[in-house]
C-alpha cells in the first residue's frame, strides 16, 4: 500500500488526501449529525474552515513524510486536496439528497 502511495504523483497524492477527508466528513455526518445540522452562516463557515484545515494538515503530513517540495507546491497541493474534498462531499451530499 505504501509503495502504491509513493508511486503517485504529488497531485494524485493531494487528490487522495482530499478524498480521504471527504470520506471522513461523510462518515462524520452519520456519526455526529448534530455537528452538521446547523444551516446558519456560522455553522457553514466552521465546517468549511474545518475541511480547509484538515486538507492543509493532511498535505503537510504527507509532505513531511516525503520531503518539502517548496511553498508553491505545498499551496497547490493544499488547494487541490481542498477542492477534491469539497467536490466529493458535494457529489455525495447531492446524490444522497436525491434518494430522500
Amino acid at each position: 500500500m505504501l509503495q502504491l502511495l509513493q508511486s503517485l504523483t504529488p497531485d494524485q497524492q493531494a487528490a487522495l488526501v482530499g478524498l480521504l477527508i471527504a470520506g471522513g466528513v461523510y462518515v462524520g455526518r452519520h456519526v455526529a449529525p448534530g455537528w452538521f445540522a446547523g444551516q446558519e452562516a456560522a455553522a457553514k463557515f466552521q465546517r468549511t474552515a474545518g475541511v480547509v484545515l484538515l486538507a492543509g494538515l493532511g498535505v503537510l503530513i504527507k509532505t513531511a513524510a516525503t520531503g518539502w517540495p517548496g511553498a508553491g507546491a505545498y499551496l497547490l497541493a493544499w488547494a487541490l486536496a481542498y477542492a477534491t474534498a469539497e467536490g466529493a462531499h458535494t457529489v455525495v451530499a447531492r446524490t444522497s439528497a436525491l434518494g430522500e
